[in-house]
């Protein structure tokens, strides 16, 4: 079992509106406008699963109950989702909770 957790950045604001799921990471207490981000749906409910530190396992777990998705897909998808995440800052990786 991987014991790499992820949970949402602490400077990132996020704000539904509509159906939509807007995030501003904010840098220096400025939010960076230029870098708006906004998720689908799939992406809003990992985000929203993300207010607790979460393994790529319990993710895709619950991504495969809730949407009609095999689990190794559900695996893949989620960690394509974190890499762009951690890539953009927007989530923190833990080595434990």
């Amino acid at each position: 079992m991987n014991n790499t957790y992820y949970i949402r950045d602490a400077a990132t604001v996020s704000r539904r509106i509509g159906d939509e799921t807007v995030l501003v990471p904010v840098r220096q207490n400025i939010g960076d406008l230029e870098s708006i981000y906004t998720l689908n749906g799939v992406a809003a409910a990992l985000w929203d699963r993300l207010e607790a530190p979460q393994t790529v396992e319990a993710l895709a777990a619950s991504l495969a109950a809730e949407y009609e998705v095999t689990p190794p897909q559900a695996a893949s998808d989620v960690q394509a989702f974190l890499a762009e995440m951690a890539s953009l800052r927007l989530v923190e990786v833990q080595d434990h909770v």
